[in-house]
């Protein structure tokens, strides 16, 4: 069930493990988005007795507590002074909403944290036992669509919400944000088929009633609407695409040998050689051992293929794992390093995705960090250097289950700000290539090959700064480059350039990469750097200061200031 977490024995290995399995997948939300929750109709306002009042303000209070003293670092993503706002907001309202407002009211707190393994999951199990819709939805690259559905509701599979209760699509997400415990944009969506329940649409005012709601469609023959009633009974959605296991519903999908990647969806990890492209496919949806055959033993069996086969290519598909045990990553990577014939550009692929999270990300870093691959599909639903090991913490009167984040992951460059991990050549997944059974993102791995940046670039450096720009921006806004992250390659390069003395064109390259990336400290950083580089000093203290401004924490800036204040030049 959604709620529920690991294993005892997943439990038991805590301290070495960021667990995120996929029924812990939990999601965190945009903190600054800030719709606030529906207050009840007047005409059907709803004010609990005093005790029960007391007792959510209770809750809530432990919770804050739970927070603040046990959480690594709770206030990252959202200023101290926004979250006591927020608390002292849902403390007043408490008395005047129902059951089911009060529980989202509190992970419309714990979402302000922006971390996918710190919050609860609002499921259809006790003690929280809200209710699902007969759908199942899912956000493709264009729109949300309904995926599965109930027998009696066939012919809704495969249309696209436009709106719930009138309320347009787009606004939904963002209510539904506010709500879900999530890292980034792409948790949320690894989450969203959870979020359709009705005492969650109806407390964010997407609905008349805790138990209907009326969806208004776009399907073959036009726009459509249709009302819905909740299930009335547990449910279990489930991670996995199309209909939840052991279902009668009805899938979108019209082929009817699943493709690839949707084939062996229940085993933790398997291979398929195909021979006739020379591609070895590895699916790994855990990063924990099975009780077939341990991670080690699988992989070693996997690199036995690889040394014994013509191997051109050599696929690793990610995107459906949820993570699992950091210990256990070194056999795939140490087998990856040490063989030239897959470890190469062009031959080494890895597929990631919203689902990619937890060990699972900490395997990318590493992979990232060691290896030639090159990485294919969507963006990650974690941030490389992310908060983890959670520890499950228990509401004293509604006995909800909170888990908070007691570890920070700082697996690759500990300045590394980026919220997800991009892949090199973008493969998002269409409405229709489900229906068809098509995988993008194995496509792209047959068809293309990824030039990086800074190969890109190098035909115009030393020329025309128009051109390089005009290169860059042909770069940047090449769909197959659309989450590529050109950040550190550039930086890189811009290094490279300075030792040379090509100032112009290194320091218009981190101009052009604090622009890409302005919400990160360490390209406004480098920027500032390059005005010390490039023997123009006079124009970095400003631009230290306007950091400041932005990140008052940022050492790098601070201690540059006080240097300069000296009268001397800093050591870069």
């Amino acid at each position: 069930m959604e709620a529920v977490l690991g294993s005892p024995a997943l439990k038991r290995v805590l301290h070495r493990k960021v667990r995120t399995m996929r029924i812990f997948r939990l999601i965190l939300v945009a903190a600054f988005l800030t719709l606030p929750l529906a207050m009840p109709r007047a005409a059907a306002a709803v004010d609990l007795p005093h005790v029960s009042a007391s007792s959510w303000q209770l809750d809530l209070d432990y919770m804050v507590r739970s927070i603040e003293k046990y959480h690594v670092d709770p206030f990252h993503d959202v200023s101290r002074s926004l979250f006591d706002q927020r608390v002292a907001e849902l403390r007043a309202r408490l008395p005047h909403l129902n059951r089911a407002q009060a529980i989202v009211g509190l992970a419309s707190i714990i979402a302000l944290v922006r971390d996918a393994h710190t919050g609860f999951g609002i499921g259809t199990s006790p003690p929280i036992s809200f209710h699902a819709f007969p759908i199942k939805v899912y956000q493709y690259s264009d729109g949300v669509f309904i995926q599965a559905a109930a027998p009696q509701y066939k012919q809704l599979v495969g249309q696209k919400i436009v709106a719930v209760g009138g309320v347009p699509i787009s606004t939904v997400l963002q209510r539904l944000q506010t709500v879900v415990m999530s890292t980034n944009d792409w948790t949320f969506r690894s989450q969203l088929q959870f979020q359709f329940k009705g005492e969650i649409l109806h407390a964010l005012g997407l609905s008349q009633s805790d138990d209907a709601a009326t969806l208004e469609l776009r399907g073959p023959s036009g726009l459509n609407s249709v009302t819905l009633q909740t299930l009335p009974h547990p449910f279990a959605m489930g991670y996995r695409p199309g209909p939840p296991e052991r279902s009668d519903w009805i899938d979108a999908r019209t082929v009817s040998l699943p493709p690839l990647y949707l084939r062996h969806l229940d085993e933790y990890y398997w291979y398929e050689w195909l021979p006739d492209a020379g591609t070895l496919y590895v699916q790994c949806n855990f990063v924990l051992n099975s009780d077939k055959e341990s991670f080690a033993d699988f992989f070693s069996r996997v690199f036995g293929v690889a040394d014994k086969e013509p191997v051109k290519k050599f696929v690793l598909d990610l995107r459906f794992n949820g993570g699992g045990d950091n210990l256990l990553l070194p056999v795939v990577v140490q087998n990856l390093v040490k063989r030239d014939s897959i470890n190469a550009p062009g031959k080494l692929f890895v597929i990631i995705g919203r689902g990619t999270q937890s060990a699972a990300e900490n395997l990318v870093n590493r992979l990232q960090r060691d290896t030639h691959a090159t990485f294919v599909g969507e963006p990650t639903g974690e941030r490389p250097n992310e908060f983890g090991d959670p520890w499950p913490f228990v509401l004293p009167n509604s006995h909800i289950e909170v888990h908070i984040a007691s570890i920070k992951w700082e697996d690759i460059d500990p300045r590394d700000d980026r919220q997800w991990t991009g892949p090199d050549l973008a493969a998002e997944l269409t409405s229709s290539d489900y229906v068809d059974g098509v995988d993008p993102a194995m496509d792209v791995i047959q068809k293309g090959s990824f030039i990086p940046i800074e190969t890109a670039l190098h035909p115009y450096l030393g020329k025309q700064t128009e051109a390089l720009h005009q290169a860059l921006l042909g770069y940047v806004g090449d769909p197959e480059h659309k989450f590529t992250q050109v950040q550190y390659p550039m930086e890189a390069l811009a290094t490279e350039l300075i030792a040379d003395k090509d100032f112009a064109d290194a320091h218009s390259l981190l101009r052009w990469s604090a622009a890409i990336s302005p919400n990160s400290a360490r390209a406004l950083d480098a920027l500032c750097d390059s005005y010390l580089s490039t023997e123009t000093p006079q124009a970095a203290k400003p631009c230290y200061a306007s950091i400041l401004a932005r990140f008052p924490r940022d050492a790098i800036a601070a201690s540059r200031i006080s240097v300069l204040a000296s009268g001397q030049l800093p050591d870069l």
